[in-house]
């Protein structure tokens, strides 16, 4: 086994390890100054579609391409705004996957960058 054969099947069993095979209840929560998540700010009632293949091409990371409903665009769109340096908790049944700032504000289709959580 070649180390590209080998990284290929780390990052393919990292992929099977963040990523649910056919669907994930997303949620994103407001986190607290002492890192707790709070608020739910987006409820998998407001996810549209999630698209589990997308792959950056330079780095061969694994992203997932979110798009919310018009309600649930308007909710982020509101709560990204007013909370721009602050951070967010992504979640996929429960499971936090990301936990990214807020660098601006935005609504409705956004990328995660899916992790393991510590």
């Amino acid at each position: 086994m070649v180390l590209a054969d080998v990284m290929s099947l780390f990052f393919s069993a990292y992929y099977l390890a963040v990523s649910p095979s056919a669907s994930c209840n997303l949620s994103i929560y407001s986190i607290d100054e002492s890192g707790q998540r709070r608020t739910q700010i987006i409820s998998p009632a407001d996810v549209a579609s999630i698209d589990y293949g997308k792959t950056n091409a330079d780095s061969g990371q694994r992203r997932w391409l979110v798009v919310l409903t018009d309600e649930g665009a308007a909710k982020n769109a509101t709560f990204t705004k007013s909370h721009i340096g602050k951070r967010i908790s992504v979640t996929c049944d429960d499971r936090e996957i990301e936990r990214p700032m807020i660098t601006g504000e935005f609504s409705g289709k956004f990328e995660v960058v899916p992790h393991e959580s510590k």
